[in-house]
């Protein structure tokens, strides 16, 4: 799993799925983005300890992908992923891929790999067990492109065009500049 460490990637699921399975799990991330006010790299460490877990520091562009070329799946269980660069980045590279539900992306990357609720480790752990039991690089990352991508989203683009807005007058969503920050 490449990233940030915090809560909103969900480390910990994929950390506690991996140990419930009994797999070395290695996280690539971005240990030097500053400070970690809520603590979340620390517990990610601790509860580390006594798994086969590997934090690695920051690495360059070209370690990650030695990275990818090394696991056999890489796991996206963030909580919420607007398209899974990451993910596209592993199977293009020839890795199994567990992808978040809570995604854009989750109806392309479920034809190529297995699906989880990032709020469920046992979702986590039953899919990654998935793809560890099918060979490594059995799917084909040739059908994700941005052209694909696209011309499925016109049709809902299309639809919400030609529906009337709705009046979000005490809508919790209406521009609260604070809501999902992190």
């Amino acid at each position: 799993m490449a990233g940030r460490y915090c809560d909103y990637k969900n480390q910990l699921a994929c950390l506690r799925a991996c140990a419930k399975l009994g797999v070395p799990v290695t996280f690539a991330g971005f240990a030097d983005m500053g400070p970690d006010p809520w603590g979340y790299r620390d517990k990610l460490e601790a509860e580390a300890k006594g798994h086969d877990c590997e934090i690695l520091p920051r690495l360059t562009g070209e370690e990650v992908w030695q990275q990818y070329d090394r696991a056999w799946v890489h796991v996206n269980c963030s909580r919420f992923e607007p398209f899974g660069q990451v993910t596209l980045d592993a199977l293009a590279l020839g890795c199994n891929v567990v992808h978040t539900r809570e995604s854009w992306a989750a109806e392309e990357f479920g034809r190529v790999g297995s699906l989880c609720d990032p709020g469920d480790v046992e979702s986590v752990a039953a899919a990654v067990g998935v793809e560890l039991d099918r060979p490594r690089g059995w799917a084909d990352s040739r059908p994700l492109t941005w052209v694909r991508a696209a011309a499925s989203l016109l049709p809902i683009y299309e639809e919400a065009m030609a529906s009337p807005c709705p009046d979000t007058a005490g809508s919790r969503f209406r521009g609260d500049a604070t809501r999902g920050a992190s």
